[in-house]
């Protein structure tokens, strides 16, 4: 990858967020189907999970040659990333919940 010039820089992010965008929108559908699945809210909230996955995205960046600045960032992201993940599952979770409250 060659970036010289902000110009470099910022049609590469453009580049980047076109991937992302959509690999983000298949999480978000994840954690909807999750709130679908789930019975409980309580099983929103998975600290065992949260571990598992921060410690898959750091040893990920490690085999991808991230220092130890870069794996920093990535576990800093990733945290609120998943925090996000678990506000949107349970907002979908009392959605779910309320329309068969309503349905009853």
């Amino acid at each position: 990858m060659t970036l010289h010039t902000m110009t470099d820089v910022r049609h590469q992010v453009d580049t980047l967020d076109a991937q992302l965008v959509p690999l983000l929108l298949q999480r978000l559908q994840c954690m909807r189907a999750a709130a679908q699945i789930k019975s409980k809210r309580d099983q929103v909230r998975d600290d065992q999970r949260v571990a598992a996955v921060l410690d898959h995205v750091k040893r990920r960046a490690r085999q991808l040659g991230a220092d130890a600045s870069d794996v920093d960032a990535i576990e800093a992201i990733y945290s609120q990333l998943i925090e996000f993940c678990i506000g949107y599952e349970l907002r979908h979770f009392d959605q779910k919940s309320a329309q068969q409250e309503v349905g009853r």
